[in-house]
């Protein structure tokens, strides 16, 4: 039997419209041990937008915790020109109790910020949130002069055509000339080209109308975190300024309406697994005694050399990425290589080297300040000697990381190193031979976002089947920018961005099964989320509708019976695509 070992390819269709729109216990008599409280979980900041020159608005999903009802939760939003910031009272902007939105105004134009959320429980432990980016516009936005944009809301429209729209009794009755504009649904802007009432009810004749007609300057940027939500998130009681909205058609799907900043979102709900500790994945050299942090895939081996040779090398992390308020371990591998010679070049003699001390020199920030408790050391650890000469040559040096929420950075901590080595006939006691350092890169990452992991089965074929049962992390960010400016000419608009920004991670086992010759090619989805975002450009609402969905695609082609199971990984630390529009053209962004 022949077979041929199916290939597996994801296809991600990202589809974004800009449509203009207006409008608005314990047994026996033992006590219980206390169970300690927990920061708040499933913190997470979903969308960031500006369409003027000092507002920025920011939309979150309600926070869960173990000891505060949801309406006692604290909520608070954080903005800076520094996009590593920590959150502090320099860049609280606002707080409050049961919160869902934010306005921030009084900003700079012209500027990017970086916006976090914080939640804070009844104890005062806080979690903070994913960051996200957003740029307030040079200057206000600015309608046509002269020019007339109605609103309808949906009870003020009875029906509706691509050529009309007859209007319920009491609606606002627009002049021929004069626009038409909703923000519900997909929202329409139309120009009225006649008015006539028929059977008694006022019907408008009308047309599809362009942005530039009713907008002579316009810029919007926003930056959507478009991610699956936990069920318990999607259960939890409505906050301030959202809604949520059930469709029983999609029973696996949440709709969330946060009406005080125009922004919707449906998304698929999912039970995390919590049984299942996070993959720690391990280095060659190196142990991983804690599931807490995890490293990157490949360690990094430094060799040294004192102007005579390479006598020792150092096995440690590229990074180690560890989540706020965890604790773990791992190891430095340092090896002795070569001994060192001395003496006449005719009489030569070697002397065994031996791995003597290691120290932590230094832990520092981004903008290089000492931070204190990060990382601390354990024991030295002699792993291989030399009887002979009593000279270690490998030895293990633990390295403990200890993380809090105050050491949270979306930039690298640098911990510092240095390790000596020494001859070894009189047991380390004279002065350093040689030292040399090394770096480690430490990630404190925020426990802030949704667990990670959903799972979902896919079935392809018939008589050539595969069952494909997928575990995947797909959470990305959707950032967009648009320009208009009427005083261009005719084309009005001058630059426009959308990119697609994310870290997938995707675990398949295939399941296959061939009872004879066959051929096997299909696609289907794996799952579909949608936005809509109404910004407020001056007078006139702009809507924005998008969706983001991921394909899996099975192919394969076996010459006889089969029966066998294959497994596929594929992950990208950084993966973003996307268009950009600039000087009348249209380019593709693809960065891996």
């Amino acid at each position: 039997m022949k077979h041929r070992i199916l290939s597996q390819s994801a296809t991600v269709l990202l589809t974004a419209a800009l449509l203009q729109a207006c409008g608005g216990g314990g047994g026996g008599d033992s006590t219980p041990a206390p169970v300690a409280n927990t920061a708040p979980t499933n913190v997470s900041l979903v969308e960031v937008s500006s369409a003027g020159s000092t507002v920025v608005t920011a939309s979150w999903l309600p926070a869960t915790d173990d000891s505060t009802t949801a309406a006692n939760l604290n909520y608070e939003i954080h903005a800076s020109t520094d996009p590593n910031f920590v959150p502090s009272a320099s860049t609280l902007k606002l707080k409050g109790a049961s919160l869902a939105s934010a306005r921030i105004d009084g900003l700079l134009p012209s500027t990017q910020y970086t916006l976090k959320l914080v939640v804070l429980d009844k104890d005062g432990l806080k979690t903070v949130s994913n960051s996200l980016q957003v740029t307030t516009s040079s200057t206000p936005s600015e309608q046509v002069a002269g020019v007339t944009v109605k609103t309808m809301t949906a009870g003020q429209t009875l029906a509706m055509t691509d050529t009309s729209l007859t209007l319920a009794a009491g609606a606002p009755v627009p002049n021929v000339g004069e626009f038409v504009a909703s923000a519900e649904g997909d929202g329409y802007l139309r120009k009225v080209v006649a008015v006539n009432v028929v059977d008694g009810k006022t019907v408008l004749t009308t047309e599809q109308a362009a942005l530039n007609e009713v907008l002579q300057k316009a810029e919007l940027s926003s930056s959507f975190k478009i991610k699956s939500v936990p069920v318990e998130v999607a259960a939890t009681p409505t906050q301030a300024g959202l809604m949520r909205v059930n469709d029983v058609t999609q029973p696996d799907h949440a709709n969330f309406d946060w009406g005080n900043t125009g922004f919707k979102l449906n998304t698929t709900t999912y039970k995390a697994d919590t049984n299942t500790p996070s993959q720690a994945l391990i280095q060659a050299g190196l142990e991983s005694v804690s599931a807490s942090p995890s490293f990157s895939i490949s360690s990094q081996t430094k060799t040294f050399d004192d102007g005579f040779g390479t006598f020792s090398q150092v096995t440690v992390p590229n990074s180690v990425s560890i989540a706020e308020r965890a604790t773990g371990e791992f190891k430095a591998v340092l090896k002795i290589l070569s001994d060192d010679t001395e003496g006449p070049f005719w009489d030569r003699k070697n002397v065994p080297l031996t791995v003597c001390e290691s120290e932590l020199v230094k832990v520092v920030n981004e903008k290089g300040e000492s931070v204190a408790g990060l990382v601390k050391f354990g024991a030295l650890e002699s792993v291989q000697s030399q009887s002979a000469s009593g000279s270690v040559r490998v030895a293990h040096q633990v390295i403990k990381v200890d993380a809090n929420f105050e050491k949270a950075s979306e930039k690298p901590y640098v911990a510092v190193f240095k390790a000596r080595v020494d001859e070894a006939r009189d047991g380390c006691k004279s002065p350093s031979k040689e030292d040399f350092e090394y770096n480690v890169d430490i990630y404190v990452t925020s426990a802030n976002d949704f667990p990670q992991k959903e799972t979902s089965p896919l079935s392809f074929g018939k008589e050539f089947k595969v069952d494909n049962s997928i575990t995947f992390t797909i959470d990305p960010v959707i950032e967009s920018e648009v320009r208009l400016d009427n005083n261009l000419g005719p084309d009005t608009l001058s630059y426009a961005r959308l990119e697609l920004k994310t870290a997938p991670l995707v675990h398949q086992v295939l399941t296959i099964n061939a009872s004879a010759s066959a051929k096997l090619d299909q696609t289907k989805t794996l799952f579909t989320r949608k936005f809509t975002k109404v910004y407020l450009a001056g007078q006139v609402p702009v809507v924005m509708v998008g969706e983001y969905g991921v394909d899996v695609r099975v192919d394969g082609e076996v010459t006889g019976a089969m029966d066998a199971t294959e497994t596929i990984d594929l992950g990208f630390s950084e993966l973003s695509y996307g268009l950009v529009y600039q000087n009348g053209q249209y380019l593709s962004l693809i960065h891996i």
